[in-house]
């Protein structure tokens, strides 16, 4: 099972390092995470619509991970994949 699981880790890792460097280094060029706006993120969308909706949802799901991690360990701002999609808050009754 172990040799399994170093295999999955494996392509996992090669298959996050393609997503960087085929499509988002390309898309987000030197920007910081923290300078990632949802305008950004839109953009980066534009520049997948003729891809696969499987890779659309990889490259999406990759940078996604990589702002929600930013946000965890400190970061300023919000999460720019959030911003279009703000969630009611409980006690303005949007959510019983």
């Amino acid at each position: 099972m172990s040799v399994r699981l170093k295999q999955y880790d494996k392509k996992g890792v090669a298959a996050k390092e393609t997503i960087l460097r085929v499509h988002l280094v390309p898309s987000l060029g030197a920007k910081r995470l923290d300078a990632i706006t949802n305008e950004v993120v839109q953009s980066v969308k534009r520049s997948l619509r003729e891809k696969s909706a499987k890779t659309v949802n990889n490259v999406l799901t990759a940078l996604n991970k990589m702002l929600k991690d930013r946000y965890r360990m400190g970061g300023t701002g919000s999460n720019a994949m959030l911003d279009p999609f703000v969630a009611p808050h409980k006690s303005s009754g949007g959510i019983s």
